[in-house]
């Protein structure tokens, strides 16, 4: 991250949100003290990408099941 600005070189890792995926916020997830992203795509997948800084820590589903795309996360 550069402050909003969520620039990528690729792919990183099993979550690639892709031209329809939305940074739909950021904090501190994992109570580390440091911000991680919260994404959404289109057809209403939600992840988690855990960060260090710049570095990607783990990225995963933001729970086990795809909501559908009338869902939306609201931060």
């Amino acid at each position: 991250m550069d402050g909003t600005d969520a620039s990528f070189a690729g792919a990183i890792g099993p979550f690639n949100p892709g031209p329809s995926g939305e940074i739909e916020g950021a904090g501190d997830v994992t109570d580390d003290g440091k911000s991680d992203i919260l994404w959404q795509s289109d057809d209403g997948t939600p992840a988690i990408w855990t960060m260090d800084g710049t570095d990607v820590v783990s990225i995963g589903a933001a729970g086990s099941f795809n909501p559908g795309s009338d869902w939306h996360v609201i931060i």
